[in-house]
């Protein structure tokens, strides 16, 4: 298995070794920034998968392992593991007869994800020069396109959501629109004026000021006092339900509640903080006013105790500067050996085939002509149903 997962695209950093949402984050917000620096606009689109995971097709997710050359036996195992599942819809008292699942993969499950990244590895990429980028993580995907003109990089994006839309109903995958998001990043404080909107299965995305993508809050300015209220608020949710076994009146020992800090509330205001590598310093410390909360009621000092002397007591370094050696650790280029020599932007000249111009494989004794770029699903089944008969698994399926 290792060896097919050097097959998925580089943009894909879902659950693969030596890559992480952060590093994803890091390539995104180094993106929009070298946009910034030389004036230019950025235009994100944030797709919204429906149910990714429960919408694998599975006749497509096989189709898509043969085009990927893997051996007829791991095909049949992995068959063996997605298929035959079955459900039961309970109402009330009433409970329904059990029907078998034709689609989805099983969560929870080591395989589950990595199958799927399988069955997203074609996804449409940009063919937009230096000027797009394309940042996956599993089902969490974002398209962006720079340029001196905000209208002319949301054209360029519209350029190129046909490919998307013929991808998504080849393989009855369901992006809601609605749900979608575009953020326009620019340097100007003044709205630049819009005239035209991003039309996704015909229906406008809506535009927004500020997008959560991976966890943190980019806003239209790419500062991140948004992100860092948002992760001030979430840590101080967490440290208020936590209160019972680490505030003052608990019977736990001071390291025993110096540990719950660390490995709990910490590592909320602390994520992802190299793509948030240029928050102001005021910024940073309404993180750090949460962490000397934290030390004063745990410990019950007094007010006249110093913030200094509580983080020495606790062995506690201040907020900023773990940050800087969070940072520090993670732009030395020994950590990052894959993002180094990832390329910011992918370029195609047209658009991707779903599926390789020809098939041939002795062991599966399949011969497959040219396929279309897109197809009708009646030519995907019938595409599929070859497919399926030559790894003599035919009779399988029942897609109505």
């Amino acid at each position: 298995m290792k060896v097919h997962l050097q097959k998925l695209p580089p943009e894909q950093f879902g659950f693969r070794q030596h890559l992480s949402t952060t590093k994803q984050l890091v390539r995104i917000t180094d993106f929009v920034g070298q946009a910034l620096h030389n004036n230019l606009n950025t235009a994100i689109l944030m797709l919204d998968v429906a149910k990714a995971f429960d919408r694998v097709w599975h006749e497509g997710l096989i189709c898509k392992l043969i085009d990927l050359d893997f051996e007829r036996e791991l095909i049949l195992v992995l068959l063996s593991f997605i298929s035959n599942r079955t459900f039961k819809v309970s109402v009330g008292n009433s409970l329904s007869t059990k029907r078998i699942m034709l689609s989805g993969i099983p969560q929870g499950s080591v395989l589950g994800p990595i199958l799927y990244l399988f069955y997203v590895a074609d996804f449409p990429k940009i063919h937009y020069n230096s000027n797009a980028i394309l940042a996956c993580y599993a089902d969490d995907t974002a398209v962006a396109v720079k340029s001196a003109n905000v209208n002319h990089a949301i054209k360029k994006l519209q350029e190129n959501v046909p490919y998307i839309e013929n991808w998504c109903k080849r393989w009855k995958v369901r992006i809601n629109a609605q749900k979608s998001q575009l953020l326009n990043v620019r340097k100007r404080k003044k709205n630049a004026r819009l005239k035209m909107e991003l039309l996704l299965f015909n229906e406008p995305v809506p535009i927004v000021n500020k997008a959560k993508y991976l966890g943190i809050t980019i806003n239209n300015r790419l500062t991140w006092t948004p992100h860092i209220e948002n992760t001030r608020s979430h840590a101080l949710r967490v440290m208020k339900c936590l209160y019972p076994i680490i505030g003052k009146f608990s019977k736990l020992d001071l390291y025993k509640k110096r540990l719950i800090y660390l490995n709990t509330i910490r590592p909320i205001m602390t994520y992802a903080a190299p793509a948030w590598a240029t928050a102001t310093e005021k910024d940073i410390e309404k993180l750090q006013k949460v962490q000397n909360k934290f030390l004063r009621f745990s410990t019950n000092a007094h007010y006249y105790v110093r913030n200094e002397v509580l983080h020495k007591d606790m062995k506690t370094e201040p907020l900023n500067q773990f940050i800087r050696k969070i940072n520090a650790s993670f732009f030395k280029e020994d950590s990052q050996p894959m993002i180094s020599q990832l390329p910011a932007h992918v370029t195609t000249g047209h658009a991707p085939s779903p599926l390789a111009p020809a098939l041939l494989d002795s062991r599966f004794g399949l011969i497959l002509s040219s396929a279309p770029t897109v197809q009708t699903s009646d030519d995907s089944r019938n595409t599929s149903s070859r497919m399926l008969d030559n790894l003599g698994i035919s009779g399988t399926w029942n897609i109505s």
